[in-house]
């Protein structure tokens, strides 16, 4: 299914174009590749619609704390390999990663990170800081990206998520039109939704770790125990 294709869908869906009478006109192309455009920006806002994971790498420069990845919306797990041996960061949020005292400027094997998103882009912040150019993987949600009116969506997306973006695209215009949304799209929207963001899995577990501690773990063994030591 191509985008046309997709918009055109969804103006029968919402009834602003009758299927068996209209055709969806140059200026409602035009018009509903906006609105596509906007959803798909909008799903961006919070990984919990995104149902895509992925992967990426970066190269860490000893000595550096933050990276900079573009189109990254959330992390799952950061890690990267050294002699043979996978090393696992531990996430934490801004208050443990900033508000927390530390010996700065330490270059070690980094223990954990903080990310935080800004423009188009993240940041990775790890600490400590890389004491050489370790391979870094990402897996985690990305951005998606705007199409144009033939680009071919089977390619990125599967049937499932182009149904939810389809009767996204019909509610909105209805709104845009300032038409009533059809009761049997109101009900499928919403189921899909309901669909979409549990397939997506929000991941509620806790890692318990802290590099800040007063206690006196070596470094090399708090991170290949992630941060759990025997009493």
């Amino acid at each position: 299914m191509n985008v046309a294709e997709l918009i055109s869908d969804a103006y029968y869906l919402s009834r602003v174009v009758g299927r068996n009478f209209e055709t969806v006109s140059a200026q409602q192309s035009a018009d509903g590749l906006t609105l596509l455009n906007d959803i798909l920006s909008e799903k961006n806002i919070s990984s919990a619609t995104i149902s895509y994971n992925s992967t990426s790498n970066f190269t860490a420069v000893a000595g550096q704390e933050i990276y900079q990845i573009q189109n990254l919306v959330s992390v799952d797990t950061l890690t990267f390999e050294l002699n043979d041996v996978r090393y696992s960061l531990n996430q934490v949020n801004r208050d443990r990663y900033f508000g927390n005292s530390r010996v700065n400027d330490i270059d070690s094997l980094p223990v954990m990170f903080f990310t935080e998103r800004q423009l188009g882009y993240s940041n990775i912040y790890v600490y400590y800081l890389p004491a050489d150019s370790y391979e870094f993987e990402i897996t985690g949600k990305f951005a998606l990206q705007e199409v144009g009116l033939f680009d071919d969506l089977s390619l990125s997306y599967d049937r499932f998520y182009l149904s939810y973006i389809k009767y996204n695209l019909a509610e909105r215009i209805c709104d845009f039109n300032g038409n009533t949304v059809p009761d049997g799209v109101r009900k499928r929207l919403a189921d899909l939704n309901d669909q979409i963001t549990n397939f997506s899995g929000l991941d509620m577990s806790v890692n318990v770790s802290n590099p800040f501690g007063g206690s006196s773990v070596d470094p090399v063994q708090a991170q290949l125990s992630n941060g759990w030591v025997s009493p």
